[in-house]
């Protein structure tokens, strides 16, 4: 980050001089409202001033972000904290002839200088300021240019290996530091290590992560003497709030297990991130801790669970396909609307399956989403840090929501649409492929029970609709998915379900 040196008004120490400015290039504010603004102006001597005000009586700040041609490295950041403050920055050196400045408007956290992006208003390049210029904006938070495009977020779920007496601080950050994912999930974490990890981003790599602990014992040996603490952690470069940690109610006496959450803004919607490590695949307990994760997803519609879940995708059968609903260990997550983001990985050790142990082909390592779609296949890279591969998606909010209708996976042959006059669900089977349409939905406050609506009357269904009436309270929220199944046997084929919708009636 490029520090600027400011002045603020009525503080009395201006390294500006008060000239009346004569041109007002341009003003910009942040997304939504006014609360942050920003002013670029060319005064009589000829020197731009970009003013900052803070418009909001609230805890955060203005905060203004600008580019300036031909300069290479991060944008430089000018702050105005408190309710009517006005911090006014002359843009060092000044902008030669024909070249441009661009800048935005955004909120922050001015104790951690932590710009919240997804509150920033649009870029802003001044008409008279080089004004035929119109090259790609660099985008901070990737020091590349890229045009405006929808708020995608970068996850990472990764077993440290504490458990196995893997201690490699510094691998561990550089690893995280190489692939910058906006939120980390780890497990099998000392909390002395995984302060030395927040520590070797921030000194090493200029990387300022939010960490939460969701440790749930103290444990000796893998955390060195004297005993400390042992579990999961977050660590996430956007503001994470409402940040929890739960022990399971069903534990096993050797090691306890539990889940922390907490909620980031993407896109202007609100995520909510679930990181947690089952119980060893042998132990009874893993069942329940699964089916207590899957009711706990249900505070929040968008969701991720991050994890080591100790389950394999065939877990709980010998047969070489396995539909979701016949697993043991993962069918609460798929009851309660989540998708791996491993669209691919479907079959008994199948190859398309990112396989996320060292002793290949396994996976135990997995990332969960609801209302959310990749925007890429995920990665698995190697590592020689621990004895898990960490897992590594890119998502955005997934597109459909209110009276939109929800298609199945790849095609629209099973569809489904809530309608808001009466509260209803229609469930329409548009091809003769001899399958059926199903429908599949969550209600707020009934936890991660689905309902299931079949369409067994064959193509042509839009003459006859099944047309399920709902019982939902004014305000609650509603889930749905659309998928294909076999009516007779009434078995929903879940690989070919498609992205969750989401409305509130």
């Amino acid at each position: 980050m490029v520090a600027a040196v400011v002045a603020t008004m009525g503080v009395g120490n201006s390294a500006v001089a008060e000239t009346n400015p004569v041109i007002a290039a341009a003003k910009v504010c942040n997304i939504g409202s006014c609360s942050a603004e920003a002013t670029l102006t060319v005064d009589g001597a000829g020197r731009e001033i970009l003013t900052v005000s803070d418009n909001h009586a609230d805890d955060s700040s203005a905060v203004a972000v600008y580019w300036v041609e031909g300069r290479t490295g991060p944008p430089t950041y000018v702050w105005a904290h408190g309710n009517g403050t006005k911090t006014r920055h002359q843009i060092e050196p000044d902008v030669p002839a024909g070249k441009y400045v661009k800048f935005r408007a955004c909120i922050g956290e001015y104790g951690a200088r932590q710009v919240l992006w997804d509150t920033c208003g649009e870029t802003q390049q001044p008409a008279g300021v080089a004004a035929r210029h119109d090259a790609p904006v660099l985008t901070p938070e990737s020091g590349t240019t890229a045009q405006a495009a929808a708020d995608k977020v970068k996850v990472m779920s990764w077993n440290l290996g504490a458990g196995a007496n893997f201690q490699e601080i510094d691998g561990w950050a550089d690893t995280i530091a190489a692939h910058r994912p906006d939120v980390v999930g780890v497990q099998e974490a000392c909390k002395t290590d995984i302060d030395g990890v927040e520590k070797r981003l921030r000194d090493k790599h200029g990387l300022d992560y939010q960490l939460e602990y969701g440790m749930v014992e103290s444990k000796p040996g893998p955390c060195g003497f004297p005993t400390t603490d042992f579990g999961q952690a977050m660590l996430s470069l956007r503001p994470m709030t409402d940040v929890k940690m739960v022990r399971y109610q069903v534990q096993n006496p050797d090691e306890k297990r539990g889940y922390m959450y907490g909620t980031i803004n993407v896109d202007g919607g609100l995520v909510r991130v679930f990181n947690t490590h089952l119980e060893e695949p042998s132990k009874p307990e893993k069942t329940a801790q699964a089916k207590e994760l899957a009711e706990a997803t249900m505070s929040m519609p968008r969701a991720l669970v991050l994890g080591d879940l100790n389950a394999q995708p065939e877990d709980g059968r010998e047969t070489t396909y396995l539909p979701p609903d016949q697993q043991t260990h993962l069918v609460p997550l798929f009851n309660a609307g989540f998708r791996d983001i491993d669209r691919n990985c479907n079959r008994n050790r199948n190859p398309g399956c990112l396989q996320t142990r060292d002793n290949s082909p396994s996976k135990y390592d997995y990332i969960f989403m609801r209302l959310l779609t990749e925007t890429a296949r995920p990665a698995v890279p190697d590592t020689t840090f621990s004895d898990h591969r960490p897992v590594i998606g890119t998502v955005e909010l997934s597109p459909g929501w209110e009276d939109a209708a929800a298609c199945n996976y790849n095609s629209c042959v099973a569809k489904v649409t809530f309608k808001h006059d009466g509260e209803h669900l229609l469930v329409e089977d548009t091809n003769a492929n001899g399958l059926s349409a199903v429908g599949v939905y969550w209600v707020q406050g009934k936890g991660r029970q689905h309902t299931v609506v079949w369409n067994s009357h064959g193509h042509d269904s839009p003459k006859n609709p099944v047309d399920e009436n709902l019982t939902i309270a004014e305000g609650q929220w509603i889930m749905y998915r659309s998928c294909s199944g076999h009516g007779g046997a009434k078995i929903v084929f879940w690989d070919t379900c498609g992205n969750v919708h989401f409305a509130f009636a």
